[in-house]
């Protein structure tokens, strides 16, 4: 009851700027200042104690625990190229760049500020330069991180690319560049998320330790202290990260509870160890794996062992499929919620990864020391002898991963394998909640008349009750595939998202179950299509794009464009170029990766795209004409009964007035970013269009928006929305109402949480 009210004081009270929050998070003051001042950055010199080091992709980073309220923890990476040489519980003086970790600024984006924020870590620092280091004498800390570094090196060393990521994720906590990816490709196997978020394999340690300990007879009190401190030295290799810092806390209590002569209960002390949790780190609240945990709690601590007690007396595989079937009932909401995916088969892959779990825990470990020992070795013979035991161990982890694609890419070619839910309402996933705890009621309301009614103590359900229970599970199951989505749009509506990119162009269009993509690209960053644009689209509940527009051949508005063509969920039916004289050398660098089966058409002046509701007509380039550059981009003037749009590419002045006259528009996409030799007096005259959307980089070196173009801007009195400052803009029209805009970036500014059924105010 207590960790339930500590969860309602922080529903009721969660914005920023709330004295709760403050008292409560305590960020430090220089996180303050430079959020209040909009300073990006600020030149840091300081004192503090390492308290760990944490592996990455990109080398090893500190975390640093200064005194006072001035900076509090600060996550410390060195520059490029630079290895560590410091120990965990070096007393340093250091100097570097601090910087904000910022809100997402695109719907679907991950949202690194939060996901530090529960951590407690709410400063970056770039360019560390240890000035000063007093190693300690002996520091627990720095063991641990040794032994990290150890068995991480026989990771790299015993198993290929493609494996490393999964099982040091899963054994030692470190995510690594390919972990999002991992996380994506196995987002419909709930028991390999299990193992990637809840620390599970914590317990499935402790609990092998109890059952081989209490063999060879050791008292209580000696049992729970070897456990413990196993599990405690494994966490702190793992860097006590909130899920393992939560199965340690769960472990604990299970094991000392015999000293005390009590019984453990999975609920009470669940909700115990959230509640400690939250009292120490209260933004862990808001990351997937304690949502996650709250699932898993409700799945195998209510509703199986209700069921379980109900259908007395059940075979070994119906009771593995009540608890699967718990666990995916209870599990999906919160996996729509998160990922805005789903998929029919969840079950059957979630039972192909539960029974060889351990076997990948426990080679994964031998393997990891046999390989990191070879490593150290100097003899070479007994290090190839170490270095094949490694890899033999290894294998068993290499063909479990490999079992797991290979279920998984099976039933993907079957219809229902993978379901875009987009982004469901607040209220529409607490209603699901509600409905997934309704048999966990039921059972709970007939064991209790079970025990006042003595004629039923003997009786056990027939194998009748227990098939239409199964098919209930199912049911509720399906129930929230199919109706756990986000609104979709009505024919009427015409819905315009500028995302931001960076510098570059990404703009989707949908209007009912129509959905185009004009450009997608970004010289700032080559990774969009994964971070950005396919988030976006499984936000929205987009699986299937018509077609995809590019302007033209420049990498700032096509190198995502791979990326979503080659995508397994998101479905693109045409790619749509240019048709100009040298289109084929234009577009090179997109052709090159085009997927045979996609039709490719070519547009060009005078034509239009049908489809439903909406008509994208092509007003330049004209046929076979001969263009250089940006001028060859295509221009694209979508009509749609509530608005019109002018799509301009990297279009010069010169080309606006080729194209003049075009008559009144509602939304003008900035031609070439806001440049200033584009978006000329006359055009923007002749357009008289009520909004514009820049997109372009923040402090971009090409000076983008000009300062003249801005002014004529403001002297055409039209409303300017920016990608540096709004971050991703949606633009919602509908005939005959105003227009709605929402900012995603300031939304996310001024809230923990993101509501996607909150609207901005009426433009």
């Amino acid at each position: 009851m207590l960790a339930v009210l500590v969860l309602l004081i922080i529903i009721v009270n969660g914005r920023k700027e709330s004295s709760f929050y403050r008292l409560w998070f305590r960020p430090p003051d220089l996180r303050l200042f430079m959020g209040k001042s909009g300073r990006e950055s600020l030149q840091f010199e300081g004192n503090g104690v390492v308290k760990d080091i944490r592996i990455t992709g990109k080398g090893s980073v500190l975390l640093i625990k200064t005194p006072g309220s001035e900076a509090g923890l600060i996550r410390a990476s060195f520059p490029e190229g630079k290895e560590c040489s410091i120990k965990a519980g070096s007393r340093v003086r250091f100097s570097g760049t601090l910087v904000l970790v910022k809100p997402p600024a695109n719907p679907g984006e991950f949202d690194w500020q939060s996901y530090y924020d529960s951590q407690g870590v709410f400063l970056m620092l770039r360019d560390l330069t240890v000035l000063q280091a007093d190693p300690p004498r002996f520091s627990f800390s720095d063991l641990s991180y040794r032994i990290r570094v150890f068995l991480h090196e026989g990771i790299q060393e015993g198993l290929t690319e493609s494996d490393r990521a999964f099982v040091s994720s899963v054994l030692l906590g470190i995510h690594e560049e390919s972990y999002a990816e991992l996380s994506d490709e196995f987002s419909d196997f709930l028991m390999i998320r299990v193992l990637l978020q809840s620390g599970f394999h914590l317990t499935l340690l402790a609990s092998f330790l109890e059952r081989v300990l209490r063999k060879l007879q050791h008292r209580p009190f000696l049992r729970a202290v070897l456990v413990f401190s196993i599990c405690f030295c494994y966490a702190s290799v793992s860097g006590f990260s909130v899920s393992f810092t939560r199965a340690l806390l769960l472990v604990g209590l299970r094991s000392f509870a015999p000293v005390f002569c009590r019984k453990f209960d999975l609920l009470s002390g669940a909700f115990l160890v959230l509640l400690l949790l939250l009292l120490f780190q209260p933004g862990a609240l808001f990351t997937s794996a304690v949502q996650v945990y709250l699932a898993v709690l409700l799945a195998l601590g209510v509703t199986a062992p209700l069921a379980l007690e109900y259908f007395r007396k059940s075979p070994a595989f119906f009771s593995t499929l009540i608890r699967i079937l718990s666990l995916q009932m209870c599990m999906t909401p919160v996996q729509i919620m998160k990922n805005c995916t789903s998929s029919l088969f969840s079950p059957l892959l979630s039972l192909a990864a539960m029974l060889p779990a351990g076997m990948i825990l426990s080679s994964g470990f031998a393997g990891a020391f046999l390989s990191g020992a070879a490593k150290a070795c100097r003899n070479a013979a007994f290090r190839s002898l170490l270095l094949k035991a490694g890899k033999g161990f290894f294998g068993t982890s290499h063909y479990m991963l490999a079992f797991y694609k290979a279920v998984k890419n099976l039933l993907s070619k079957i219809p229902g394998a993978v379901v875009v839910n987009g982004k469901p309402s607040l209220w529409l996933f607490l209603f699901f909640m509600f409905l997934a705890s309704l048999p966990a009621v039921y059972f709970a309301a007939c064991l209790r008349v079970r025990k006042y009614r003595k004629e039923e103590e003997e009786r056990i359900p027939k194998n009748t009750e227990k098939i239409v229970f199964v098919l209930v599970f199912l049911l509720i199951f399906a129930a929230e595939i199919f109706f756990l989505r986000t609104k979709k749009l009505s024919d009427d509506e015409l819905r315009i998202v500028m995302l931001d990119v960076g510098q570059g162009d990404c703009f989707l269009v949908s209007s009912g179950e129509e959905h185009y993509i004009v450009d997608c690209g970004s010289s700032t960053d080559d990774s969009i299509g994964r971070k950005i644009l396919l988030p976006a689209l499984k936000y929205y509940g987009i699986g299937s794009i018509r077609g995809l527009l590019l302007s033209h051949g420049d990498l700032d508005h096509t190198n995502a464009a791979p990326a979503l063509l080659n995508s397994e969920i998101i479905r693109t039916e045409a790619l749509i170029l240019s048709g100009h004289a040298n289109w084929q050398k234009d577009y090179e660098s997109v052709l090159s990766e085009l997927p045979s089966a996609l039709p490719l058409v070519l547009i060009h002046e005078g034509e239009c795209v049908l489809s439903g509701s909406l008509a994208l007509t092509c007003l330049s380039p004209p046929e076979n004409a001969v263009f250089k550059g940006n001028d060859a981009s295509m221009v694209l003037l979508l009509e749609h009964p509530g608005a019109r749009v002018l799509f301009t590419g990297d279009i010069s002045s010169e080309i606006e007035k080729s194209l003049l006259p075009i008559g009144d528009i509602d939304l003008l996409k900035a031609p070439h970013h806001g440049s200033e030799y584009s978006s000329s007096s006359e055009f923007l005259e002749d357009l008289r269009a009520e909004t514009v959307f820049v997109s372009c980089g923040r402090n971009n070196t090409y000076g983008h928006p000009g300062k003249g173009t801005m002014n004529r801007y403001r002297e055409a009195k039209m409303k300017v929305f920016q990608t540096p400052e709004d971050g991703a803009v949606s633009i919602t029209y509908c005939k005959g109402k105003p227009a709605k805009i929402r900012c995603f970036a300031v939304e996310k500014d001024d809230s923990l949480w993101y509501n996607p059924k909150n609207e901005a105010a009426e433009q």
